[in-house]
């Protein structure tokens, strides 16, 4: 995800569930850093369903490990909120995790997002995708 964004140097960046905030730390770019507990100063302590940022403020959501509470599916319709249209969604968890992939990515596209990319890469899934205009259904989703 660093590289990634490293190319885009003018993205506002959003980690949400951004543990020791190591994506703050090696980017350029403006990052909004999340977790329950504040590492930290570079990290914001809050409950992810509830950033304290405004709607479409986001160019990148990204969720690295990160998608473990019970209301997780709260955190990605709270990513969906502050992106903008066309931001960019990317999330990273263990393979091991998914017991439904297609089940997940479906409803990914339920809560408003065009899935672009789905990867298995050593141990890890990598998920991409992009607000679209859907209205956002409410929907469970499940690992």
């Amino acid at each position: 995800m660093i590289k990634w964004c490293k190319a885009r140097p003018d993205l506002v960046v959003g980690d949400f569930g951004c543990g020791e905030a190591k994506i703050a730390e090696e980017l350029d770019n403006t990052v909004h850093s999340f977790d329950h507990i504040a590492i930290n100063d570079q990290v914001i302590a809050c409950d992810m369903s509830k950033v304290p940022l405004d709607d479409d403020d986001l160019d990148v959501a990204i969720f690295s490990l990160s998608l473990m509470g019970k209301n997780f599916v709260d955190y990605l319709k709270e990513a969906h909120r502050c992106l903008k249209l066309d931001g960019h969604l990317h999330i990273i968890e263990p393979t091991s995790r998914f017991s439904d992939l297609k089940g997940f990515t479906r409803n990914l596209e339920k809560i408003g997002f065009d899935i672009v990319t789905v990867k298995e890469k050593y141990k890890f899934t990598f998920i991409r995708a992009i607000k679209s205009e859907r209205v956002v259904v409410d929907t469970e989703i499940k690992f």
